[in-house]
Order: structure tokens, then sequence, then C-alpha cells
């Protein structure tokens, strides 16, 4: 399958009491290369951590909603919370319809065509971080350097959100 994200990033306004958390407003999802699709629950906060915070000042990096950093952080972020809704798109059932269908109906997949996030595994996630900066082009520097960041610092957060 061919990895891409489906949708438009249209960020809601900021609310001044959490000025960290951004909401998408519209369906987003990233469709994997081994035929998963993760969908972003709307108006839900999601706070950019899949860039670890000391290393949003490195130019090369940057902030978590700044250029290409916005389109693969919100799926990663997602299913680290446990709040991404993952479809297997390979299954007969998900084949009645589209990845671009099935995102457009985030709030109505059946509970049985639904993938436990946690069950998938941190490591899962963390390459479904890598595979989107892959889509967006990101450097192989910058992918080590994020990823490496995310696998020794965001262990707290996986296990936070358990």
């Amino acid at each position: 399958m061919t990895p891409r994200f489906i949708g438009r990033l249209n960020w809601a306004p900021q609310q001044h009491d959490t000025p960290d958390l951004w909401r998408l407003e519209e369906p987003y999802a990233q469709v994997t290369s081994r035929g998963y699709l993760i969908m972003c629950p709307l108006m839900v906060g999601v706070d950019g951590a899949s860039i670890p915070r000391p290393l949003w000042p490195i130019p090369f990096i940057g902030h978590p909603f700044e250029r290409d950093n916005k389109f693969w952080s919100p799926p990663h972020d997602f299913g680290y919370r446990n709040l991404a809704i993952v479809i297997d798109l390979t299954t007969p059932a998900a084949r009645v319809a589209t990845p671009e269908t099935w995102a457009a109906m985030w709030n109505r997949i059946p509970g049985d065509m639904r993938i436990d996030p946690r069950g998938l595994g941190r490591p899962w996630w963390d390459d479904v971080m890598v595979e989107g900066m892959q889509i967006c082009g990101e450097r192989r520097a910058k992918q080590w350097i994020v990823y490496t960041g995310v696998r020794i610092g965001a262990g707290r957060a996986w296990r936070k959100a358990a």
C-alpha cells in the first residue's frame, strides 16, 4: 500500500487555558505501507511531543507544528496517548471503502474493526513516525535524531498513557 496522509490539516484556535494543545478541526489520517489507517480524533488536544521538547530549538528539527513536522507528528502523538483510531485496511471488512472514506467516517468506525493502539506497541508507533517523516521527504539525519530522541525520552509518556 502506498504510504500517505489523508485530509487537510486544519488546526482549531488554541484556548488560553491550554496553549500547548493543538486540536484538529477536520479528519486527518496516515496510511502506512503495511496497510494500516491511523485516524486522528477531532477536537482532542495534542501537544507535539513526537519531537522531544529539547529538540525544538534545533533549527533543522523545529517545532512540531511547523513545516513538515505538522504532518507526521499528530498520528504518532495520538497513538502514544491511546487515542488514535486504527484499522487494518487489508481485512475483507475494511476493503468495502477507500482509506479516504474511512478517514471521513472516523467517528463511526465499528468497534470490531478497530485495533487497540496500545496493543501495537511503542516501537510500532515510532516506526509510524519515521514512515511519516519519509512521506514528507525529511532528511535521514532528522529521522534518526527525532527517532533516537523519542526512543530515549518518551518511555515515561508511553507508560503514563497506559
